[in-house]
């Protein structure tokens, strides 16, 4: 048996220590397990442009704003022809004029450089901007994470992903836009939500801090990104998520709400946004390592573009269109509580021998069909009152004057006037209930709902049991009054019944008796 000799111990033991110090020195109680981020993908909720303007007119009350391309604010927009190519109809623009904003809505683009607004400037304000607000999410897997549970009391002292979001070196955070980067804004703070989307018990736990810091004036931490493109800046939005142990493999996703979108960049000369063309914008997705609480490593960073761009603007004329038609009723048929006692013709309504105290019926269907946005109205006039051969009827009173007994005339029915709810007294609604043949007799109408959307003036049973009244006379300078219209939308066969009713006066001389009613159609396009 070999012996070893005491002083060859000692320094056998000796050396064992000593790299066990060095070992122990070199410990990283924040050990990071090697790997990268993969399959990282960024994705905005609106990619359109924001804009800022200034009306050329300056100081001006009207509602016509024309953009300035010249001075001060003139390298926001493209001078040859993109003025307005950013905005669009219904955008809200942001007027400041005296730090007091408010807001108007655009009801057309006139031109290339010439907008006009849903209400004039009371004040006067040269400058505006649209406002436009995206959610940018973030998906990645990571390969790594860094031990540690940062459950000690200090955030950040462990493993956690950072996204920097590019930002202006001042302003960065005042709900107004910037151009070639994203601002902060105030009203709707941006925020960060951090969520699995596939990982196990065991893989990156987010542990619910979440984390978001302005690019101050004072933060120029992120320099070393500055690639010096244009876009980037030394100043970054910074969101945050921290862990909590972690595996292979795992989606994570960090969803960054209410980030304001950048306004196009033009200089004037060289690379100015070209419209149809994505201004594009470096995001970086860091992995990171809290070090204790001490000064940060980065394990693994990878770069990612978005990209905003112009609406686009899809348009198309819908031909205005208008059918009115009116269809004959034949005998028989049952319209206003009472069965048709001849057949009526799209032209002609034939009601034959009629006599004293006995009603005779006869009734036309009125349809109309239009896509006009506010729908469509039918009135009616007729010519004069049924004279003897079509003779003239002087006046419209019941056998009055000197054609008392060679007329048929309107209704001999108390108050019954041809005034609808919008004439003028002695009644604004001139229909009454028609109850009886006796004493009651002329000629008048009355109106069924055929079940369309159609809006009648009156209804023959609305409290009665045939509401009537008369047609206007034009020989008696009277206007067209309207019967029914489609409730103020566009309709497909809005329709109606004209009911008619007539019942011969025992002085009315024997001969035939005619008139002529007009029915006009007319849409509200």
């Amino acid at each position: 048996m070999t012996k070893t000799k005491p002083i060859y111990l000692r320094l056998l033991i000796f050396s064992v220590l000593i790299l066990a110090g060095v070992w122990a020195s070199k410990l990283d109680l924040n050990q990071t397990r090697a790997g990268t981020l993969t399959d990282v993908s960024g994705t905005m909720s609106n990619s359109r442009f924001s804009f800022y303007g200034e009306e050329s007119n300056g100081e001006s009350t009207s509602n016509i704003i024309d953009i300035e391309v010249e001075s001060g604010l003139g390298d926001y927009v493209d001078g040859s022809d993109q003025d307005t190519d950013v905005l669009k109809v219904n955008d809200t623009l942001t007027f400041d004029p005296d730090g007091t904003p408010f807001d108007r809505d655009i009801e057309e683009i006139v031109d290339a450089n010439t907008i006009r607004i849903n209400a004039s400037l009371t004040t006067g304000s040269e400058d505006f901007y649209l406002q436009e607000t995206t959610d940018l999410t973030l998906v990645f897997t990571t390969n790594s994470y860094v031990d540690g549970d940062n459950e000690d009391g200090t955030l950040w002292d462990d493993g956690y992903f950072e996204v920097l979001v590019p930002a202006a070196a001042s302003a960065n955070a005042d709900d107004t836009p910037d151009q070639g980067f994203f601002d902060f804004g105030l009203s709707a703070a941006s925020t960060v939500a951090c969520t699995n989307i596939t990982g196990g018990g065991q893989g990156h736990l987010f542990s619910g801090t979440n984390y978001t810091e302005l690019a101050e004036s004072n933060q120029t931490g992120y320099s070393e990104y500055t690639t010096g493109n244009g876009y980037d800046s030394s100043y970054w939005h910074s969101y945050r998520c921290n862990y909590e142990d972690g595996d292979a493999d795992d989606v994570l996703q960090m969803v960054i709400s209410d980030l304001i979108n950048p306004v196009p960049y033009y200089t004037g000369v060289g690379d100015n946004h070209e419209t149809g063309t994505a201004d594009t914008y470096d995001i970086i997705v860091r992995h990171m390592n809290g070090n204790g609480a001490g000064t940060e490593i980065e394990v693994d960073s990878t770069w990612i573009k978005i990209g905003a761009i112009e609406a686009v603007k899809v348009s198309a004329t819908v031909v205005p269109s208008l059918t009115f038609t009116i269809t004959g009723v034949a005998s028989s048929i049952t319209t206003c509580g009472y069965s048709t006692g001849v057949t009526t013709t799209p032209d002609s309504v034939p009601f034959g021998n009629i006599e004293t105290a006995i009603f005779v019926h006869a009734a036309q269907k009125l349809a109309i069909t239009t896509n006009a946005v506010d729908g469509a109205t039918v009135t009616a006039v007729a010519n004069d009152q049924l004279g003897l051969n079509g003779g003239a009827c002087a006046g419209d009173i019941h056998n009055a004057g000197v054609d008392a007994y060679t007329c048929i005339w309107d209704a001999n029915v108390t108050d019954m006037t041809h005034f609808d709810s919008s004439g003028t007294p002695p009644d604004a609604d001139g229909e009454r209930d028609w109850a009886n043949a006796t004493g009651m007799t002329g000629f008048g109408f009355s109106l069924e709902d055929d079940g369309s959307n159609a809006n009648e003036d009156f209804y023959y049973n609305d409290s009665a049991t045939f509401l009537a009244r008369h047609f206007a006379s034009a020989a008696d300078i009277q206007a067209p009054q309207k019967l029914f219209d489609s409730n103020s939308v566009p309709t497909n066969g809005a329709d109606v019944y004209v009911c008619y009713r007539i019942n011969a006066d025992s002085l009315t001389a024997a001969g035939d008796y005619y008139n002529y009613i007009t029915y006009t159609a007319t849409a509200q396009f």
